[in-house]
């Protein structure tokens, strides 16, 4: 007898030392939902709390604490869940499932009013979530009775409060999941709790009871049956969560891979959020940037030319026709006369007429003269088809006005000068230049020349 006061001096200072070291998630904390993501989205979380599956603790929850993040470790307390192959064959030795039920998500219910075969099942969960380092626990599928009919509230009440118990004598914060009709009555028994699409069934008034003792209440609403993107929707969620303390997140989808997004409860804006946003809180503004293009104007003078043509009368007997001349042409050097058909020469030299030099009245052929020629040299003569008297006085007494033409400048570099002819001269002098000009090839031996008409000055 005397040393039963220190033994049970020592298991309560156990109990009490588990009860105070056990987390207690305070109101408005951020949270993620992760029971179907992998372990990449699990890690890239940054919310204070993440609740993730029992099974997949040992190997997320060393990495969560290193980011001073609290881990929530899932499971169905209410049904034989098929993938928790860790203990699935112990409920099944126990035979605590109603064979003849099924949840919707193909497990069996299982009778909650058979406690004593429960608890060390129960135990076993706790026990584990404790060595894995879990923070908390929630515990699923309490509210059996809404799906059994021949499992009363009251089976459940007992059921739930027994769990809570287990899982405090570890030291684990443990929370309620649904089961709103119960809330009120185990809101002093659990730590938190999980609550899902409560504003669509106007439920989220049933757990003010948690927040009102400083305990967080964590709300989740679905993809696929609200939108953030609706204003509709977003209205239903504020009005129903507003002025309550609660956490509030959105899950893409049902299954839980996506990093919740969290948002406030008052008004529907974003916490931190990533992802998946609101087209509220994601309007863009585009800035257009105006570029201004200057056209740089340039004007462009044109110096205009004008040439003038002299009309110089010269009194020959027979005007030369269409005569090309050689660019540059000395001062006072004789010109060799080239016999044209049937004309004089003393014919004005285009550009740089020789100055003060005889001319030999002798027809000049229409040949052009080379680019460079050498002073003083004859040119070879050809000789003309046609004749006309070098004595018609007439012809001689007859001015012709020539007019001084430009030509292009060719390769060759050779400049032409045209002159007009008037009467049966210019016709028959035309027409043998048009000669020449088509028939520039021709051969030298056909051609024969004289010095004795030329008169050389050296």
């Amino acid at each position: 007898m005397k040393y039963n006061l220190p033994i049970a001096i020592l298991a309560s200072a156990f109990l009490a030392s588990n009860v105070e070291a056990r987390w207690q998630p305070q109101p408005g904390i951020t949270w993620d939902y992760l029971l179907g993501a992998s372990d990449s989205v699990v890690k890239a979380s940054t919310r204070q709390a993440v609740t993730i599956d029992l099974d997949n603790a040992p190997s997320l929850v060393p990495h969560l604490h290193k980011n001073n993040q609290k881990v929530i470790c899932y499971f169905s307390g209410g049904t034989m869940q098929k993938s928790r192959v860790s203990d699935y064959n112990d409920y099944v030795k126990a035979g605590v499932a109603m064979t003849d039920t099924e949840s919707g998500w193909g497990n069996h219910y299982i009778d909650v009013r058979k406690l004593d075969k429960l608890k060390p099942l129960i135990g076993n969960r706790m026990k584990k979530a404790k060595q894995y380092g879990c923070d908390g626990v929630e515990v699923d599928s309490l509210g059996v009775y809404t799906h059994v009919k021949r499992i009363s509230e009251d089976d459940c009440y007992n059921f739930a409060k027994t769990v809570a118990e287990i899982g405090h004598n570890y030291g684990l914060a443990v929370g309620l999941k649904n089961v709103p009709k119960l809330a009120e009555r185990l809101d002093d028994k659990f730590d938190f709790a999980v609550v899902e699409s409560c504003a669509e069934f106007n439920e989220c008034g049933y757990y003010t009871g948690f927040t009102h003792k400083n305990k967080a209440v964590f709300t989740v609403h679905y993809g696929g049956r609200v939108s953030l993107n609706s204003s509709s929707d977003l209205k239903m969620l504020v009005n129903n969560q507003k002025g309550h303390g609660f956490s509030c997140v959105f899950s893409q989808d049902k299954y839980l891979t996506h990093n919740a997004i969290n948002y406030d409860c008052n008004t529907g804006k974003i916490i931190n959020g990533k992802g998946y946003v609101p087209k509220e809180e994601t309007k863009k503004t585009t800035t257009v940037k105006k570029t201004t293009t200057t056209v740089k104007k340039t004007t462009t003078t044109v110096r205009k030319t004008t040439t003038t043509t002299t009309k110089q009368s010269v009194k020959q007997a027979t005007p030369a026709v269409n005569q090309p001349v050689v660019n540059k042409p000395s001062l006072n050097q004789p010109v060799v006369n080239k016999p044209a058909l049937n004309q004089a020469v003393n014919q004005p030299v285009v550009n740089k007429p020789a100055v003060n030099q005889p001319v030999v009245n002798k027809p000049a052929v229409n040949q052009p003269v080379a680019n460079k020629p050498v002073a003083n040299k004859p040119i070879t003569q050809i000789p003309a088809n046609q004749t006309v008297s070098q004595n018609d006085e007439k012809t001689n007494k007859k001015e012709v006005s020539s007019v001084i033409a430009e030509e292009d400048v060719e390769e060759g570099g050779n400049g032409a000068a045209a002159f007009a002819v008037v009467g049966s001269v210019a016709t028959a002098a035309v027409a043998g230049f048009v000669f020449l000009k088509k028939n520039k090839k021709f051969n030298i031996d056909n051609f024969k020349f004289s010095t004795e008409n030329f008169n050389f000055k050296f």
